[in-house]
């Protein structure tokens, strides 16, 4: 019993040693080893997300912002937004409480569309 534990230890060590032959490679979150291989790559954004660029021209694709109450979107949005009018590109925010446009909402440049409003 005991030899047997023995080897399938054994074997499954030298199975987590073997070289990658191909696929994915994991980067590991520590000192921001993404955020340096994107930038090394020159494939950075210069939109990003709690320290992690998005990657390089994919800032005008779709990007879905979902979770559960308290899990952060609205702060990841209030990080992004800045970032957005600090790079003078556009976005198009759909405001169902207000909270967006009191905060981030400039009359001088902004257009604000309300389907309720009569004209």
């Amino acid at each position: 019993m005991i030899i047997s534990i023995v080897f399938f230890t054994a074997q499954g060590k030298k199975t987590i040693i073997k070289a990658k032959i191909r696929g994915a490679d994991f980067v590991g979150y520590k000192k921001n080893g993404l955020a340096k291989m994107l930038k090394s790559a020159k494939k950075a954004s210069k939109i990003c997300f709690g320290g992690l660029p998005l990657v390089k021209n994919s800032e005008r694709l779709h990007i879905l912002i979902t979770g559960t109450t308290g899990t952060g979107k609205t702060n990841m949005l209030n990080e992004l937004l800045p970032q957005i009018r600090l790079h003078k590109d556009r976005a198009i925010i759909v405001d169902t409480t207000g909270a967006f446009t009191d905060r981030f909402f400039d009359h001088k440049c902004d257009k604000l569309l309300n389907p309720l409003e009569k004209k």
